[in-house]
């Protein structure tokens, strides 16, 4: 009886020594996301960037071209019968104003409001898609330049010196390898590092797409000057620049 007592005392022991261990480690590594989100949020006010990389997701609307150039988008109900009519006139607040009225998030809405701040600085624009999949059908990258023409449309009264850039010829991706993205991720950033673009005027947005997006978009901008930005997806809806930093444990000396 003694042997079994003394045998629960080392299990009980045991047990309180991991509880500790862990509860250290929890601490411990707690402040190097207390400094990116400390960080994060000051670094919100930056100035509008120069290059923006957007993981552009499938949208279903249908979006046509008009005369004048402006865009009407409509969509149509189970039975085949035209639901509702927006039509888009190339100005970025007012259409994400028009847009509103939907109801719901249209994907590519979430574009525009990732634009409306750089519109005036934005020089050059980086749009993934995404790649086919067996079971979610056809992937965003067969949409790339029909996206373009879409954003493209509202630069279209600039002056050739201020002309924007489009690149959509990266390849399509997984946006659920992580790996992958995180590869495109830094490849980009070369790019805009060989065209002579700064750091801290390139952003990477991590609205579309799904979670492992978000994650290698992030990362990707971890302890350089390139920021990350989200779009809100609740009210108010407002695009916010976060520049992260990985900030190694606090040590007593």
């Amino acid at each position: 009886m003694l042997e079994a007592d003394k045998h629960a005392g080392h299990i009980a022991w045991l047990a309180a020594a991991l509880f500790l261990v862990a509860s250290l480690a929890a601490y411990w590594t707690r402040h190097p996301f207390h400094g990116a989100r400390s960080i994060a949020h000051h670094a919100s006010a930056e100035p509008p960037k120069t290059a923006l990389v957007f993981c552009v997701s499938t949208q279903f609307l249908n979006l046509g071209p008009q005369p004048d150039g402006r865009m009407l988008l409509s969509w149509k109900d189970r039975e085949g019968h035209e639901k509702q009519r927006v039509l888009l006139r190339q100005n970025i607040g007012d259409d994400i104003q028009e847009l509103d009225k939907l109801g719901f998030n249209w994907p590519w809405q979430q574009l525009l409001r990732g634009l409306e701040d750089p519109f005036a600085t934005v020089r050059h624009i980086h749009l993934v898609g995404s790649q086919d999949h067996p079971e979610s059908g056809p992937g965003s990258h067969r949409q790339l330049r029909e996206c373009r023409e879409f954003l493209a449309a509202y630069f279209r009264h600039r002056d050739k010196s201020e002309r924007v850039v489009f690149t959509v010829d990266h390849l399509p991706q997984d946006f659920e390898n992580f790996k992958q993205l995180a590869d495109l991720f830094d490849q980009i950033i070369r790019l805009e590092r060989e065209a002579q673009v700064p750091e801290r005027d390139l952003a990477i947005d991590i609205t579309g797409g799904l979670k492992p997006v978000s994650v290698a978009g992030a990362m990707a901008t971890l302890n350089n000057d390139v920021a990350v930005q989200y779009v809100q997806t609740n009210r108010p809806k407002k695009a916010y620049l976060y520049d992260l930093l990985y900030l190694a444990k606090p040590e007593l000396h």
